[in-house]
């Protein structure tokens, strides 16, 4: 089953192009890697499938998600695939991650909006993508603020915030104690 269908995609900054023509099918289970030089345009593919690109980008060619037209979407149905479906880690976690809010609050947060969990349910969650991520003493780690943490830990915080989202990804492994 084919997730993610990119045909011709092509994004411009005015009249300097970032991406040309990239095709580029994902299937379900499989794990695909962009490579290239600084500045090849990986980030912005990356914001294009996820709409994260600014107003004044060109974008042009097919975004499918799931056989799911996503530039012609409606913004709203957009943001419901956005950290449920498709979620991102950024490249550089310490501009990823807010420096005012602790590390636990940032995923929680998600954990909250799309998965409609209580603030005591998203702690357990979040404490449990931590270990899943494997992060070492993962209660620290949710009260950290991201300078605490080095680039390594900070990294692992970005990809829990990606997977929380995902309905159920953390109990896999690690279900809840309910007294947490």
């Amino acid at each position: 089953m084919t997730l993610l269908q990119v045909e011709q995609l092509t994004i411009a900054f005015g009249s300097s192009p970032a991406v040309t023509n990239l095709d580029l099918t994902v299937g379900a289970g499989e794990s695909v890697a962009l490579v290239g030089e600084s500045g090849s345009g990986k980030s912005a593919t990356l914001l294009a499938i996820a709409g994260l690109l600014p107003p004044t980008a060109q974008v042009t060619g097919r975004l499918g998600w799931e056989g799911q037209d996503l530039q012609t979407m409606a913004p709203s149905a957009r943001r419901a695939y956005r950290g449920r479906d498709i979620a991102m880690v950024f490249q550089e976690p310490l501009t990823a991650l807010n420096p005012l809010f602790r590390c636990g609050y940032q995923v929680t947060e998600g954990l909250m909006v799309r998965q409609k969990l209580t603030a005591r349910a998203a702690r357990a969650s979040a404490i449990a993508l931590f270990t899943e991520v494997q992060l070492t003493e993962p209660e620290r780690v949710f009260e950290s603020y991201p300078h605490q943490l080095s680039g390594g830990q900070r990294q692992r915080v970005t990809v829990a915030m990606a997977l929380a989202g995902i309905p159920g990804c953390c109990w896999r492994m690690n279900p809840p104690r309910p007294w947490m």
